[in-house]
This record gives C-alpha cells, sequence and structure tokens, in this order.
C-alpha cells in the first residue's frame, strides 16, 4: 500500500520539462521588470537629460501598460491561444526595450518603457496557467517550481544592468534586457499547453 502510494504521488508530480521552458520565459521578463524597476528613473534623468518630475514617468508607463495588457489579454488568448499573444508580446517588448535603448530623449524613452510593460504583460500570468495545468491535483509544486524563475529573474536583472552600466553606460545596459525579450518568442510554444481542456485565462498576475 505504502509503495502504491509513493508511487501515485511521484506520477502526480508536474513534470520538470515545460515548467523549465516557461520558468526560462519568467525569468526574462522579470530581468526586464527588475531593470526597468530600479534604472529606468535613472536612466531617463542622468542618461538622457530629462527633468525630474519626468524621469519617474517611464515606469509609471511601464507598469500602466501591464496593467492594460493584462486586462485585454483575457480576449486575445480566448480568441488566439496561449502562443501567439506570447509570441507577439515578445516582440512587442523586445522593440519597446530597443526604443528605450535607442531613445534619442526621454519621451521616446517613456514609450517604449510603456511598450515594455505592455508586451510582457501576458507571460507571467500564462506561465501560472501553464503551472496549474501540469499539476490537476492542485498540489502547489508547479506554482512553486514557476516562482524559482520569478526571483532568478529579479535578482539577476538589478545586479546584471547594474554591472553593465558600471563597465560601459546605463544605455547599452538596457539592450541586454532587449535581447533576452526575444527569447520569450522562441519560447511561446512552450505555453501551448495552458490551452489544454480549455483556454486558461490570464488575469493579473503578481
Amino acid at each position: 500500500r505504502e509503495r502504491a502510494d509513493a508511487g501515485a504521488s511521484r506520477a502526480a508530480r508536474p513534470p520538470w520539462g515545460p515548467l523549465v521552458l516557461v520558468g526560462l520565459a519568467v525569468t526574462i521578463v522579470y530581468v526586464a521588470d527588475s531593470a526597468t524597476s530600479n534604472w529606468s528613473t535613472k536612466y531617463i534623468q542622468d542618461a538622457l537629460g530629462a527633468a525630474a518630475n519626468v524621469a519617474p514617468l517611464g515606469l509609471a508607463a511601464y507598469l500602466g501598460c501591464q496593467l492594460l495588457g493584462r486586462l485585454a489579454a483575457d480576449r486575445q488568448v480566448n480568441r488566439y491561444g496561449p502562443v501567439a499573444p506570447v509570441a507577439v508580446g515578445g516582440i512587442v517588448g523586445a522593440a519597446g526595450l530597443a526604443a528605450v535603448t535607442l531613445a534619442p530623449g526621454p519621451w521616446v524613452a517613456v514609450v517604449g518603457f510603456g511598450l515594455t510593460g505592455l508586451g510582457l504583460s501576458v507571460v507571467v500570468p500564462l506561465a501560472f496557467s501553464v503551472a496549474g495545468r501540469l499539476d490537476p491535483e492542485g498540489t502547489g509544486v508547479a506554482v512553486a517550481r514557476v516562482n524559482l524563475f520569478n526571483y532568478v529573474g529579479f535578482v539577476v536583472g538589478a545586479g546584471l544592468i547594474g554591472g553593465v552600466a558600471e563597465l560601459l553606460s546605463l544605455r547599452l545596459a538596457f539592450a541586454v534586457p532587449a535581447l533576452l525579450a526575444l527569447g520569450v518568442i522562441a519560447l511561446a510554444p512552450a505555453f501551448k499547453v495552458a490551452a489544454r481542456d480549455g483556454v486558461a485565462s490570464p488575469a493579473v498576475a503578481p
């Protein structure tokens, strides 16, 4: 009986493979999120010469567009499935960060940060949808595993941007998450599992 229970427990454990793929996408998103949260204001003010009252607008645009993107994502996911919104979001997020990197002035950077928040907004909620689909027993193991990538991305993001800024410049530092955001496009097919037995809703996630 104990052997049978142990075997059933092992069988119920969510597989690592799909979770690693969506987790890598989560890490990329949180690298961008950490970079924006920690460095956007300094970048707009110091590198682009914005006034003190303009500099925080980059982060405000990022957070505001992230919220709008998540509120609007249900319709897109229900219509197209999870893969296309993630792939398109990766394109938009990478384009936004590229605009930040190449910005000739503060307002272009503000728009770029807004596009970043809008494009990458759907990735994390859908990653948790994948975790839910891969954990039908509701053990919470899959969600905990996805959360690991969240923490890694946020910690790595702040240090990575700071290190590149120290060695090169803060402007070039934002090219790093811009390039990494392209990885979200490649990882988008891993989110297909979120559509099993019906399309999962990407409601606002932490």
